[in-house]
C-alpha cells in the first residue's frame, strides 16, 4: 500500500550531510539577524536543505508496515 501524502519523516541521519546543510544554512542566513530569530532561520533552512538533499538522492523511502 502506498500513500499519496508526501513523506514527512522520520528522516535518516547522515552526519556529514547534516553538518554540511547546517554550514550552508548558517552562511546563507542574514548576518544581521541575532538570537532566536537567527537560530530559527538557520534551523528552518538547514531542515529544508537536508530533506531536499535526501529526497534528491533517493535516500528517503516511506516504509509502510
Amino acid at each position: 500500500e502506498t500513500s499519496d501524502e508526501p513523506f514527512d519523516g522520520p528522516y535518516p541521519v547522515f552526519q556529514r550531510v547534516l553538518a554540511e546543510t547546517l554550514r550552508v544554512a548558517n552562511a546563507r542566513v542574514d548576518p544581521k539577524l541575532k538570537g532566536e530569530a537567527a537560530l530559527e532561520q538557520v534551523r528552518d533552512l538547514a531542515l529544508k536543505l537536508y530533506k531536499e538533499t535526501l529526497l534528491g538522492l533517493g535516500e528517503v523511502v516511506d516504509a509502510v508496515d
